[in-house]
């Protein structure tokens, strides 16, 4: 049996995970006990409320139990011998509780959710409540004949079967209990739920974050590494975070440490994490969300998320059916193949308006970060609200361009060309002047003067759509 937990008050978010059909292939809500709603929501809500007169800030104990894929599928008996055990084990008998089973996958899982006050106010005590569902788990398993499943904590479960069930103890010594490793999962529940949510992946941000550290040798260069990746750093309640495009913040020297481990360098320390930021001025982790509500950097996470994902393969087809101009459909043997190159090349345009448009966003914010140092000065003034302007226009048109990249990698038809060329221009910011300058073909111009020629406008032939313009490299900032 493998059990998880986690505790919390959130009885309405509770009732909506618990309640998901696009996750499970069957939901079933379960008898509950001592509580009198009709529907989960309400019963998780008289939960909640019958422990409002606790001394706890998490009143809910939430706990899932997965039967081994392994083995045999439990009966409901033995299901329900397992939950008693547990409840001994926890002091949970006469706590009320709901109940819902799930099917996910073909297997058969089942969560409840214990109220840990009771009716005196006291709050029930789950210290090392890991360990105990392991124990809980190990002797279930071998009263019912199962197969063991892997633990986490096998030592101190070794440890206290040794007095408690000292046949249990000698069965796991004979099955070699307890002298591999330690598992070591790559996401925690709370990481994996993170994941969910925001739809940005972990790993994929743990990645960014050492790449940018191993070429990084002070604050100032691991902040600029960052930033073209669309990442921020704040001073969180203890210590330092990332904040990603979606504003949610991560503890950056676990982050570190969980992407040196997982590529198999050596640990970076907390101490070495706080060493390399010291020499900076962290913003609070509410300015940074602020920074990035005004930037619109979530719409730049999720650009950056989709251009992540491209394959290699897929990149290396565009490059050779885009070499020398040859169009992508010649020497085609079918219609489908070719609709698909073109699919592929379109892509790769609204690639090139992503990449650049970010480009110029990034560019933009350091112009403003820039002019706020002076903003006693009327020229700096002037400066932010044209940069402000400008990047207004900027957001919405890089969301239209992801849910157009979306809609081209689930398979839709590409296009036509008043389509894809109907974006604003494809410039990056220039360097130098005092006035918000554009880059394009001819030079460089103010942004107040006439729209320069759309840089994708014209025949949209497949021949021509992996070219990318010279405005698409001319910024001096990065592409993330």
């Amino acid at each position: 049996m493998l059990t998880g937990a986690t505790r919390g008050r959130h009885a309405a978010a509770l009732a909506a995970h618990l309640l998901r059909g696009d996750t499970n292939a069957e939901v079933e809500v379960l008898e509950p006990r001592h509580l009198a709603a009709e529907d989960l929501p309400g019963q998780l809500a008289e939960l909640l409320a019958g422990a409002a007169h606790g001394r706890t800030a998490r009143p809910l104990y939430h706990v899932h139990a997965n039967p081994d894929p392994a083995v045999r599928p439990p009966t409901p008996s033995e299901m329900e011998d397992f939950w008693c055990r547990l409840e001994a084990e926890l002091g949970l008998a006469q706590q009320p509780y709901v109940a819902v089973a799930h099917v996910k996958h073909g297997r058969r899982h089942e969560h409840r959710v214990y109220a840990l006050v009771r009716p005196d106010g006291a709050t029930i005590d789950l210290g090392h409540d890991y360990a105990r569902r392991e124990k809980v788990a190990r002797c279930w398993e071998f009263d019912h004949a199962l197969s063991w499943s892997p633990g986490c904590h096998e030592r101190a479960v070794l440890r206290a079967l040794e007095t408690e069930r000292p046949d249990v103890h000698a069965a796991l010594l004979d099955a070699g209990y307890g002298l591999g490793g330690r598992p070591v999962g790559s996401l925690t529940p709370r990481e994996r739920a993170i994941e969910e949510r925001t739809g940005v992946s972990l790993s994929g941000l743990r990645a960014q974050a050492l790449e940018v550290w191993r070429h990084s040798d002070d604050g100032r260069s691991f902040e600029a590494g960052l930033a073209t990746q669309g990442l921020r750093l704040a001073q969180g309640d203890r210590a330092p975070v990332l904040v990603d495009g979606t504003g949610t913040a991560h503890r950056l020297a676990g982050l570190l440490s969980g992407a040196a481990r997982t590529a198999g360098r050596a640990p970076i320390r907390a101490a070495e994490v706080r060493a390399r930021v010291a020499d900076l001025r962290l913003p609070s982790l509410e300015e940074a969300r602020r920074a990035i509500r005004l930037s619109g950097q979530p719409a730049l996470a999720v650009v950056a998320a989709a251009r992540m994902s491209v394959s290699h393969e897929w990149d290396k087809a565009a490059a050779e059916n885009c070499g020398a101009g040859a169009s992508p459909a010649a020497g085609s043997g079918s219609a489908a193949r070719d609709d698909s190159l073109r699919r592929q090349h379109g892509l790769r345009r609204v690639e090139a308006q992503i990449a650049g448009l970010t480009a110029e966003a990034l560019e933009l914010r350091d112009r403003v970060r820039h002019a706020r140092r002076a903003l006693g000065d009327a020229d700096a003034a002037i400066e932010i609200r044209r940069c402000k302007a400008r990047r207004a226009e900027i957001v919405p048109e890089l969301l239209r361009l992801a849910e157009l990249e979306s809609r081209l990698r689930q398979g839709h038809p590409l296009p036509g060309p008043t389509s894809l060329d109907d974006s604003p221009p494809l410039a990056a910011a220039a360097a130098d002047g005092s006035e918000h300058a554009t880059a394009t073909p001819h030079g460089t111009r103010p942004m107040a003067a006439e729209t320069p020629p759309r840089e994708l406008s014209g025949s949209a032939s497949p021949s021509t759509v992996c070219r990318r313009s010279p405005s698409l490299v001319s910024s001096s900032t990065p592409m993330p």
